[in-house]
């Protein structure tokens, strides 16, 4: 797996090989999407303890507890090992609601030079895109299942117009 190369290349004190690399590191997340589950929401998650619904076995509780991240020393051995990724890709969760994200990025090197950020747009974290504008190629995809009501039945949480308006936000924060 990954992780266990991660761990290896740690141990030996070798320089990471890998040059792309997508990083889902946190579930935390805003909406409960009907096409989601507890591993990529953290919302779901929660609603499912709270009803005593089964989780599946794979899930680390500490992972997904109280809508936290994981255990920051582990995300300090990969952030070692992927700071000079050449393409990087997050997803969340909601990769704006994700702190270790902002960490991420302000360590990141120049030889980062293509990102792509799986986002719901739901908020607009000026701090998080002023770091994504510091990496030569941009990728930003908007997670949507439709426009208005259509959205917002199917993303638990969603408001569409603020949606739209973190868009234009966004459109007019890369063209300024």
């Amino acid at each position: 797996s990954l992780r266990k190369d991660f761990l290896r290349y740690e141990a030996v004190n070798v320089k990471s090989p890998y040059t792309s690399v997508e990083l889902a590191y946190s579930n935390k997340c805003n909406f409960a999407c009907v096409m989601c589950d507890g591993k990529t929401s953290s919302r779901i998650y929660k609603d499912n303890l709270n009803y005593n619904k089964p989780l599946p076995e794979n899930l680390e509780s500490k992972f997904y507890e109280d809508q936290q991240s994981p255990d920051i020393t582990k995300f300090n051995n990969i952030l070692s090992h992927i700071k000079e990724v050449e393409h990087l890709k997050l997803t969340g969760g909601e990769p704006q609601l994700i702190p270790e994200y902002l960490k991420l990025l302000k360590n990141l090197t120049s030889n980062t030079t293509y990102i792509l950020i799986l986002t719901n747009m739901s908020i607009f974290n000026v701090k998080f895109f002023n770091e994504v504008s510091k990496i030569k190629s941009i990728s930003i995809s908007i997670s949507i299942d439709g426009v208005g009501i259509y959205n917002d039945s199917l993303r638990i949480g969603s408001i569409w117009k603020k949606i739209e308006a973190n868009i234009d936000r966004l459109i007019s924060f890369f063209k300024g």
